[in-house]
């Protein structure tokens, strides 16, 4: 049983769609489809958001003189093969797009500062404090009176606080929040874990759904991973160095979950990541990864985790573990 949150509805949907405009006379596919469809009322409408998209595709490439047949569960599998390939990557990215259009643009309306997959970014805070912030993050800040209040909304940032006894500086991902006691830390959220580091100094974290109510210590060189959907809490000892060690292009990981890592990598990876199967999620890993080669990494993490990946129109990688 994997310990990572299940993937986004739409993120599956689209992948049924490719593998099966990749196959579509799969038989065991179809099943694995329809059984996935009728398991959750949220599968069966993102399924049919991306039938759309895929019309809307369709359209666009055959312009308004031809009209495809309507895209039904049965005709979707019988269009003939070279007329599903013909379109297949066109179609793939319009729905690709379509699809992740929706939860960014909330980001977008909730972020103060961002960045897009590849990127990061400096931010000096009027209080003195600065940050790095990671790729494909989003945070928001306020900053009132009394109150220094950072909410980590997406990705990775690594923070240095100037101490205040009378300001607080508090960050919060996902409901769990890290108290600044004059330090250096690194916080990040993905994969269904959120995880603070520590380099300098001392962070004050409280994590109610997690069962830690009260404010615990985290000190330098102090590591605790937090899985949102199970509230499990993984303490572990990791060398300051490895504290935001992306901002150099290379992650020391140093006792870094499968699935923490997966979410990593796929944030700096300017394509789709499909994942298939049942991530061996809280295997634990190390070593380096080359973020500035974010496909090679995958597949290192990948074939090394006991999966494989292959990659489609250069854009999309498809993962895939047993189960």
């Amino acid at each position: 049983m994997t310990d990572i949150t299940p993937p986004d509805a739409d993120d599956t949907a689209l992948s049924f769609l490719l593998r099966v405009q990749d196959d579509p006379e799969d038989a065991r596919l179809k099943a694995e489809l329809q059984q996935w469809r009728q398991a959750d009322p949220a599968h069966e409408r993102a399924w049919q958001q991306a039938l759309r998209v895929r019309l809307l595709g369709r359209l666009a490439l055959q312009g308004a003189t031809q009209s495809p047949p309507a895209p039904t569960p049965d005709n979707l599998h019988r269009l003939p093969v070279r007329r599903w390939r013909a379109g297949a990557l066109a179609t793939a990215a319009a729905a690709a797009i379509v699809l992740a259009c929706a939860p960014s643009l909330r980001l977008w309306l909730q972020a103060d500062y961002t960045t897009a997959t590849g990127q990061t970014r400096q931010i000096a805070l009027d209080d003195g404090s600065s940050l790095t912030l990671g790729s494909a993050s989003a945070i928001a800040v306020h900053m009132h009176g009394d109150t220094r209040r950072v909410m980590l909304l997406k990705g990775e940032a690594l923070f240095q606080v100037r101490h205040d006894p009378r300001r607080a500086f508090v960050v919060e991902a996902d409901g769990i929040v890290s108290r600044d006691i004059g330090t250096v830390f690194d916080v990040r959220s993905g994969g269904g874990h959120v995880v603070l580091g520590v380099a300098e100094g001392t962070v004050g974290l409280r994590a109610p759904r997690a069962g830690m109510a009260a404010e615990q210590a985290v000190n330098a060189g102090e590591q605790i991973d937090i899985t949102e959907q199970t509230g499990a809490v993984r303490h572990a000892a990791i060398s300051t160095d490895s504290v935001g060690s992306w901002n150099t292009g290379l992650f020391g990981a140093s006792a870094v979950s499968v699935g923490d890592m997966l979410g990593i990598l796929r944030r700096h990876y300017s394509g789709y990541v499909f994942i298939r199967g049942t991530v061996p999620a809280s295997r634990l890993v190390g070593g380096v990864y080359d973020l500035r080669h974010p496909a090679d990494s995958l597949r290192m993490l990948v074939t090394s985790s006991g999966g494989s990946m292959r990659e489609v129109a250069g854009r999309i990688l498809i993962v895939s573990f047993p189960g």
